[in-house]
């Protein structure tokens, strides 16, 4: 964040330099990225320094997306967590999960479909003792079929249950959508050379107007 600020330098620039802010952005790109991405960089970083766009941790528009290695029920599996910022009170924030994904399907099948007897109305639902007792494992198939589960919530009620065990994060990048009409893609580059660290991975023109669709379909799987 403080390199994009203009607050760190790369080496060898000097803020005395007409061009400091460009270089000092493009210091900041993933050299490695596709051919078309690198062709866009100049209008990319233009938009950066045009608006003066400065990153805070502060700011409600980025998101982590941490892919999970777990183990559910003793079995390995993979998930993953979407977190945001959150201001708790006075200047105090926290990080606070936001989505997930990879439960669906993964954790539990969702696929299933259960039917509950069109007459246990006149019987008092009786079948939903047996249901509850020996069904369980398909219980999110007797949903309505419009109903959409909320991942995030079974994986915090799998957590609360013991049933999820966490082992470690084996991906993470951050989402940012705070430059106007784009988005970016901030991940860890372990290699050699000065193009390494935390960087631009990817960039893609995205309108105002879209910003709040896509990140609801990115944390809202």
């Amino acid at each position: 964040m403080k390199r994009f600020n203009g607050e760190e330098v790369y080496p060898g620039l000097e803020k005395t330099d007409g061009n400091f802010l460009k270089l000092n952005l493009f210091s900041l790109l993933d050299h490695q990225m596709n051919k078309d991405a690198k062709q866009n960089a100049i209008p990319f970083v233009s938009a950066i320094i045009n608006n003066g766009v400065k990153l805070n941790y502060s700011d409600s528009l980025w998101y982590a997306e941490a892919k999970c290695n777990i183990t559910y029920k003793g079995k390995p599996k993979t998930i993953t967590l979407f977190l945001c910022p959150e201001r708790i009170k006075d200047n105090k924030f926290r990080w606070a999960f936001c989505g997930a994904d990879g439960i669906n399907g993964n954790l539990i099948d969702t696929e299933h479909k259960s039917a509950i007897s069109p007459v246990e109305h006149e019987i008092h639902f009786m079948e939903l003792q047996s249901i509850f007792k020996n069904d369980r494992q398909h219980i999110f198939g007797y949903r309505q079929n419009d109903y959409k589960i909320d991942q995030l919530s079974v994986f915090l009620t799998l957590v609360y249950a013991g049933q999820i065990n966490f082992i470690s994060v084996s991906e993470l990048k951050f989402h940012f959508f705070n430059v106007p009409d784009y988005r970016f893609i901030v991940e860890e580059i372990g290699r050699r050379g000065s193009n390494a660290g935390w960087l631009i991975t990817s960039f893609d023109k995205l309108p105002q107007t879209d910003k709040n669709k896509y990140i609801n379909n990115l944390i809202k799987k």
